[in-house]
Protein backbone atom coordinates (compact mmCIF):
# COMPACT_ATOMS: atom_id res chain seq x y z
CA UNK A 1 0.00 0.00 0.00
CA UNK A 2 1.23 3.57 -0.66
CA UNK A 3 2.87 5.19 2.35
CA UNK A 4 2.85 8.77 1.03
CA UNK A 5 -0.65 9.54 -0.16
CA UNK A 6 0.37 12.85 -1.74
CA UNK A 7 2.22 10.83 -4.40
CA UNK A 8 -0.88 8.84 -5.35
CA UNK A 9 -3.50 11.37 -6.47
CA UNK A 10 -4.67 9.31 -9.46
CA UNK A 11 -4.96 6.19 -7.33
CA UNK A 12 -7.13 8.05 -4.83
CA UNK A 13 -9.39 9.39 -7.59
CA UNK A 14 -9.77 6.04 -9.32
CA UNK A 15 -10.32 3.95 -6.20
CA UNK A 16 -12.74 6.33 -4.48
CA UNK A 17 -14.67 7.72 -7.46
CA UNK A 18 -14.26 5.98 -10.80
CA UNK A 19 -13.94 2.33 -9.80
CA UNK A 20 -17.10 2.27 -7.62
CA UNK A 21 -19.08 3.81 -10.50
CA UNK A 22 -17.68 1.60 -13.26
CA UNK A 23 -18.01 -1.51 -11.08
CA UNK A 24 -21.79 -1.08 -11.37
CA UNK A 25 -21.60 -1.45 -15.16
CA UNK A 26 -20.98 -4.53 -17.30
CA UNK A 27 -17.60 -3.28 -18.52
CA UNK A 28 -14.86 -5.89 -18.20
CA UNK A 29 -11.27 -5.04 -17.17
CA UNK A 30 -10.05 -5.69 -20.72
CA UNK A 31 -12.69 -3.37 -22.17
CA UNK A 32 -11.60 -0.66 -19.72
CA UNK A 33 -8.00 -1.23 -20.80
CA UNK A 34 -9.00 -0.65 -24.43
CA UNK A 35 -10.86 2.53 -23.41
CA UNK A 36 -7.72 3.69 -21.62
CA UNK A 37 -5.63 3.11 -24.74
CA UNK A 38 -8.22 4.90 -26.91
CA UNK A 39 -8.05 7.90 -24.60
CA UNK A 40 -4.26 7.80 -24.85
CA UNK A 41 -4.41 7.82 -28.64
CA UNK A 42 -6.81 10.78 -28.56
CA UNK A 43 -4.33 12.52 -26.27
CA UNK A 44 -1.59 12.15 -28.85
CA UNK A 45 -3.85 13.38 -31.66
CA UNK A 46 -4.82 16.54 -29.78
CA UNK A 47 -1.26 17.24 -28.66
CA UNK A 48 -0.06 16.98 -32.26
CA UNK A 49 -2.23 19.97 -33.21
CA UNK A 50 0.13 22.34 -31.44
CA UNK A 51 -2.24 24.90 -29.88
CA UNK A 52 -2.95 25.73 -26.25
CA UNK A 53 -6.53 24.49 -26.46
CA UNK A 54 -5.55 21.28 -28.23
CA UNK A 55 -2.72 20.75 -25.76
CA UNK A 56 -5.15 21.13 -22.88
CA UNK A 57 -7.49 18.54 -24.37
CA UNK A 58 -4.47 16.35 -24.96
CA UNK A 59 -3.34 16.38 -21.34
CA UNK A 60 -6.91 15.83 -20.11
CA UNK A 61 -7.29 12.74 -22.30
CA UNK A 62 -3.89 11.55 -21.07
CA UNK A 63 -5.06 11.98 -17.49
CA UNK A 64 -8.21 10.01 -18.28
CA UNK A 65 -6.08 7.25 -19.83
CA UNK A 66 -4.00 7.03 -16.65
CA UNK A 67 -7.08 6.96 -14.42
CA UNK A 68 -8.67 4.19 -16.47
CA UNK A 69 -5.37 2.33 -16.37
CA UNK A 70 -5.83 2.17 -12.61
CA UNK A 71 -9.51 1.25 -12.86
CA UNK A 72 -8.99 -1.84 -15.03
CA UNK A 73 -6.77 -3.47 -12.42
CA UNK A 74 -9.01 -2.41 -9.54
CA UNK A 75 -12.07 -3.88 -11.29
CA UNK A 76 -10.15 -7.07 -12.08
CA UNK A 77 -9.29 -7.53 -8.41
CA UNK A 78 -12.74 -6.50 -7.20
CA UNK A 79 -14.58 -8.93 -9.48
CA UNK A 80 -11.87 -11.59 -9.45
CA UNK A 81 -11.32 -11.27 -13.20
CA UNK A 82 -7.52 -11.18 -13.23
CA UNK A 83 -5.87 -13.01 -16.12
CA UNK A 84 -2.46 -13.37 -17.72
CA UNK A 85 -3.88 -12.08 -21.00
CA UNK A 86 -5.30 -9.03 -19.24
CA UNK A 87 -1.93 -8.26 -17.64
CA UNK A 88 -0.15 -8.43 -21.00
CA UNK A 89 -2.90 -6.40 -22.69
CA UNK A 90 -2.52 -3.74 -20.00
CA UNK A 91 1.22 -3.36 -20.62
CA UNK A 92 0.74 -3.34 -24.39
CA UNK A 93 -1.96 -0.65 -24.21
CA UNK A 94 0.21 1.41 -21.85
CA UNK A 95 2.98 1.24 -24.44
CA UNK A 96 0.61 2.42 -27.19
CA UNK A 97 -0.59 5.29 -24.98
CA UNK A 98 2.95 6.44 -24.20
CA UNK A 99 4.02 6.16 -27.84
CA UNK A 100 1.01 8.24 -28.92
CA UNK A 101 1.90 10.81 -26.26
CA UNK A 102 5.52 11.04 -27.43
CA UNK A 103 4.58 11.34 -31.12
CA UNK A 104 1.91 13.94 -30.38
CA UNK A 105 4.27 15.99 -28.24
CA UNK A 106 7.03 15.91 -30.87
CA UNK A 107 4.70 17.05 -33.67
CA UNK A 108 3.09 19.68 -31.43
CA UNK A 109 6.45 20.93 -30.16
CA UNK A 110 7.63 21.31 -33.77
CA UNK A 111 4.51 23.32 -34.66
CA UNK A 112 4.84 25.71 -31.70
CA UNK A 113 8.56 26.21 -32.34
CA UNK A 114 10.12 24.58 -29.28
CA UNK A 115 13.89 24.89 -29.88
CA UNK A 116 16.26 21.95 -29.95
CA UNK A 117 16.98 18.71 -31.82
CA UNK A 118 13.41 17.45 -31.54
CA UNK A 119 13.74 14.38 -33.82
CA UNK A 120 16.79 13.27 -31.82
CA UNK A 121 14.94 13.78 -28.53
CA UNK A 122 12.01 11.78 -29.91
CA UNK A 123 14.13 8.78 -30.89
CA UNK A 124 15.94 8.85 -27.55
CA UNK A 125 12.49 8.80 -25.93
CA UNK A 126 11.37 5.86 -28.08
CA UNK A 127 14.55 3.97 -27.20
CA UNK A 128 13.89 4.57 -23.51
CA UNK A 129 10.26 3.53 -23.92
CA UNK A 130 11.26 0.28 -25.63
CA UNK A 131 13.80 -0.49 -22.89
CA UNK A 132 11.27 0.37 -20.16
CA UNK A 133 8.55 -1.94 -21.49
CA UNK A 134 11.01 -4.71 -22.35
CA UNK A 135 12.02 -4.81 -18.70
CA UNK A 136 8.36 -4.80 -17.66
CA UNK A 137 7.64 -7.81 -19.88
CA UNK A 138 10.72 -9.61 -18.53
CA UNK A 139 9.63 -9.03 -14.95
CA UNK A 140 6.08 -10.15 -15.74
CA UNK A 141 7.39 -13.35 -17.32
CA UNK A 142 9.39 -14.01 -14.14
CA UNK A 143 6.28 -13.56 -12.01
CA UNK A 144 7.29 -10.22 -10.50
CA UNK A 145 5.22 -7.12 -10.05
CA UNK A 146 5.31 -4.68 -12.94
CA UNK A 147 6.68 -1.79 -10.93
CA UNK A 148 10.03 -0.44 -9.84
CA UNK A 149 10.10 -1.37 -6.17
CA UNK A 150 13.79 -1.35 -5.40
CA UNK A 151 15.43 -2.96 -2.42
CA UNK A 152 13.93 -0.60 0.13
CA UNK A 153 10.22 -0.46 -0.59
CA UNK A 154 9.65 2.11 2.15
CA UNK A 155 12.17 4.65 0.82
CA UNK A 156 10.79 7.84 -0.67
CA UNK A 157 12.87 7.37 -3.85
CA UNK A 158 11.41 3.90 -4.35
CA UNK A 159 7.87 5.16 -3.85
CA UNK A 160 8.40 8.11 -6.19
CA UNK A 161 9.60 5.68 -8.86
CA UNK A 162 6.60 3.43 -8.23
CA UNK A 163 4.23 6.39 -8.47
CA UNK A 164 5.84 7.61 -11.71
CA UNK A 165 5.70 4.11 -13.16
CA UNK A 166 2.02 3.78 -12.22
CA UNK A 167 1.05 6.94 -14.12
CA UNK A 168 1.04 9.54 -11.35
CA UNK A 169 3.34 11.67 -13.51
CA UNK A 170 0.21 12.58 -15.49
CA UNK A 171 -0.68 15.11 -12.78
CA UNK A 172 2.47 17.04 -13.64
CA UNK A 173 1.58 16.85 -17.34
CA UNK A 174 -1.89 18.27 -16.62
CA UNK A 175 -0.41 21.18 -14.66
CA UNK A 176 2.02 21.94 -17.49
CA UNK A 177 -0.90 21.81 -19.93
CA UNK A 178 -2.85 24.33 -17.87
CA UNK A 179 0.21 26.60 -17.84
CA UNK A 180 0.70 26.26 -21.58
CA UNK A 181 4.08 24.59 -21.10
CA UNK A 182 3.31 20.99 -22.02
CA UNK A 183 5.27 21.06 -25.29
CA UNK A 184 8.46 21.82 -23.39
CA UNK A 185 8.25 18.28 -22.02
CA UNK A 186 9.79 17.24 -25.35
CA UNK A 187 13.05 18.01 -23.49
CA UNK A 188 12.05 16.30 -20.25
CA UNK A 189 10.55 13.03 -21.52
CA UNK A 190 13.85 11.55 -22.80
CA UNK A 191 15.41 12.14 -19.38
CA UNK A 192 12.40 10.79 -17.50
CA UNK A 193 11.80 7.60 -19.48
CA UNK A 194 15.48 6.64 -19.69
CA UNK A 195 16.01 7.27 -15.98
CA UNK A 196 12.98 5.07 -15.28
CA UNK A 197 14.30 2.01 -17.12
CA UNK A 198 17.86 2.43 -15.89
CA UNK A 199 16.68 2.49 -12.28
CA UNK A 200 14.48 -0.54 -13.00
CA UNK A 201 17.39 -2.78 -14.10
CA UNK A 202 18.61 -3.86 -10.61
CA UNK A 203 15.06 -4.80 -9.61
CA UNK A 204 14.50 -6.88 -12.76
CA UNK A 205 17.57 -9.13 -12.90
Amino acid sequence: MPHRRWLWINRAISSSLLTPLIAKTSLTPNQITILSMSSGILSGIFLSLGSYEAGLWGVLFYELACLLDNVDGEIARLKNLKSEFGAKLDITCDMVTDTALFIGLLIGATKVGIPGPLPFLFWISIFGLAAHYTLMFIKKSKGGKARTEGKNRNSIISEILNAANEGEISIVVVVLGLLGLVYWTAWLIPIYINALWILRVPDTF
